[in-house]
């Protein structure tokens, strides 16, 4: 039961990371603020659909990040997640690139859909995180 509290904490103090570096970076330059995060370091291991659904039904632990290629925002989340994670080794954390789940246009909106149905819980919006804990989405 500690064990929970103390992953709880944990996850509090990375929201309160992530969300003061959202606020103060709105104004600053990225390149000077992950001089030393190149886009070739941050990458996290990706996952399709069936991947993850796989892991929701082994009920492992880990941190899913919602992603769009391309994404000022996903690219500036994404670089500060794995500077926080690599740190920490917490758990897990993987990425899954909405926009990558099919080879044409138009697989990009079914895209959204599909995600919603896996995780009821996404706004639409990206980047977004979600802690999975014994393959379920905490709140």
């Amino acid at each position: 039961m500690r064990q929970n509290g103390m992953l709880k904490k944990r996850l509090w103090r990375f929201c309160s990371v992530i969300g003061i570096t959202m606020v103060i970076t709105s104004g600053c330059s990225t390149d000077r603020m992950n001089a030393d995060i190149t886009m070739e370091n941050s990458k996290l291991d990706t996952l399709s659909f069936d991947e993850l659904s796989q892991k929701i039904s082994d009920k492992n632990d880990f941190i899913l990040m919602v992603t769009q290629e391309n994404s000022t925002d996903s690219d500036l989340m994404r670089r500060t997640l794995v500077a926080y994670f690599r740190e920490r080794d917490v758990v897990p954390i993987y990425e899954l690139k909405l926009n990558e789940q099919g080879d044409r246009v138009e697989d990009a909106s079914q895209a959204y859909l599909k995600f919603q149905d896996i995780v009821p819980h996404f706004s639409g919006s990206v980047p977004q995180c979600f802690y999975y804990k014994d393959g379920k989405v905490e709140k």
